[in-house]
């Protein structure tokens, strides 16, 4: 059983990398809209491309706000329970597994 301890151990570490740069990248991609850049260059490319396609899911369910796009926020909040709960989750049943 300690074969799936360290497993759960690795899988709620590198889950909880992955939801902080996710959270980068949301972070980025709403700063970027505040500014004139050009949304053709390759960064800009990739911030929209990770991030468009779950602010476009978030922003069905949530009503207009004038020009106010909120989608970034309620990504970063839903992203931050995440980071709260799954990985430490995941680490303690790893650690029970290991003794």
């Amino acid at each position: 059983m300690f074969v799936l301890g360290n497993f759960l151990v690795a899988l709620g570490k590198t889950l909880g990398i992955g939801i902080k740069i996710y959270m980068f990248l949301v972070i980025l991609s709403a700063v970027s809209t505040w500014f004139t850049v050009d949304p053709f260059h390759p960064i800009i490319r990739f911030l929209r491309g990770t991030t468009e396609p779950v602010f476009s899911r978030i922003r069905r369910f949530l009503p207009p706000i004038g020009f106010v796009d909120i989608s970034p926020l309620l990504v970063i909040l839903i992203l931050y329970f995440l980071l709260q709960f799954l990985p430490p989750t995941l680490i303690k049943a790893g650690g029970s597994l290991q003794n």
